[in-house]
């Protein structure tokens, strides 16, 4: 081979003569694994929880509201601790702080809240309808009652002594009313009336009946006195609120509470007096 032939770069080496290059492999570096971020999530949500059930149950009509909040942040505290436990999280205070703290609303709230049911619990049934309540009903208007229960009282008739006064009572609710427990205070003008009850018919009020109860107003409190229009408060039962009437005296519609209060035999001492 003279000197301005260039060798062959793809002929094999002699044998024993090392090539004059060769390829060179590099491994792929290796870059360290970085250890993943703590999950302190949760128990920052149970401590961010379990202050805010511990500071709002103290508003009483909040407390349901902070009793799931309670319960809430306990669950999120157990877990955050399993994660501490684990290695996953790093903020044990914060998850000790919320499962406390949720415990500590939990049960404040807990309280409040039973203390909530049996208030309201204790609040009278409403009239629903603007007759009776936003108004006073007249003779054969109907006074409604949140429950379905609806009250129509017919004008008064003249009786011996006083006024005959028929009401009529349509359960259209879902449970029983004990006609019994009805209260009605009366006024003649100015003057409180004695009501007598006459007759009352069924003693209970089963869903989807009517039932009817008649009084006699006047002559044991406001004597002979008849001037004035003739106002009537009426309570079906206990726990419900009074709806309220007016008639003019000697305007009775002659309906069927002529025959109702008719029965002068009923003993006048079941009367419920204003």
């Amino acid at each position: 081979m003279t000197a301005d032939q260039q060798p062959n770069p793809f002929r094999p080496p002699a044998e024993g003569v090392a090539p004059a290059a060769s390829w060179q492999w590099y491994q792929r570096p290796v870059w360290p694994l970085l250890p993943p971020p703590p999950r302190n999530g949760t128990g920052n949500a149970a401590l961010v929880l379990g202050l805010l059930s511990v500071l709002f149950c103290w508003t009483f009509f909040l407390s349901p509201l902070t009793l799931v909040l309670g319960v809430l942040a306990v669950i999120l505290g157990l877990v955050g601790l399993a994660n501490v436990r684990g290695g996953r999280a790093t903020n044990r205070v914060f998850a000790q702080g919320g499962l406390w703290t949720g415990v500590a609303g939990t049960a404040l709230s807990a309280v409040l809240v039973a203390l909530l049911a049996g208030w309201t619990a204790d609040w009278p049934t409403e009239v629903r309808s603007e007759a009776g309540a936003d108004f006073l009903a007249g003779p054969g208007q109907e006074v409604a009652y949140a429950d379905g229960l609806a009250v129509t009282v017919a004008g008064p008739r003249e009786g011996d002594p006083g006024q005959l006064l028929v009401i009529h009572v349509t359960n259209g609710g879902g449970h029983t009313v004990d006609l019994a427990e009805g209260v009605a205070r009366a006024w003649i003008g100015d003057e409180a009336a004695g009501v007598v009850l006459l007759t009352r018919s069924p003693e209970e009020l089963a869903p989807g009946e009517t039932g009817s109860i008649s009084f006699r107003i006047g002559g044991t409190m406001a004597g002979s006195a008849q001037h004035g229009p003739l106002a009537l408060d009426y309570a079906p039962g206990d726990g419900y609120d009074f709806g309220f009437w007016e008639f003019e005296l000697g305007t009775g519609d002659g309906g069927s509470g002529a025959d109702s209060g008719s029965d002068e035999s009923a003993p006048g001492d079941d009367g419920v007096e204003a």
